[in-house]
């Protein structure tokens, strides 16, 4: 159950385009709804987003992909689903396995060495889902 895009998709679209892409921040299906539904107004694709708090409130992750896949079922442009500033691998694995196209994982606060382990991780689980990785 997906229709939403990846990012590199999304990031081709702009390229070809020559259009910017907005990333916007969802908790909840009217918030959704009217995001995709601007864009569709402009014929822009979009990016809907979220972390943990937005996550939370959507009844966690399998919550938070339903929630953005009923917004979009019916859209005419195209959505990448994206997981804002995740701090750890098993977060961005879970919103791999849940539907999202797109992770971002922000290691920034651990040291370097461990910053750069826990990267490559969630890289490598990304790639292999066919998901694309934002730093």
């Amino acid at each position: 159950m997906t229709n939403f895009v990846t990012m590199k998709n999304i990031l081709e679209i702009a390229e070809m385009r020559g259009i910017a892409i907005g990333a916007f921040e969802f908790w909840s299906y009217e918030v959704a709804r009217a995001i995709v539904a601007a864009a569709e107004e402009l014929d822009v694709p979009v990016i809907l987003q979220c972390g943990k708090t937005e996550i939370d409130r959507m009844g966690g992750m399998e919550g938070t992909v339903e929630t953005a896949y009923r917004a979009t079922k019916h859209a005419a442009i195209p959505v990448t689903l994206h997981l804002d500033h995740a701090l750890t691998f098993e977060y961005c694995n879970d919103a791999i396995n849940a539907g999202f196209t797109s992770v971002m994982i922000d290691a920034s606060a651990k040291p370097l060495p461990e910053n750069i382990e826990i990267t490559k991780r969630v890289a490598l689980r990304a790639h292999v889902a066919g998901v694309q990785l934002t730093l």
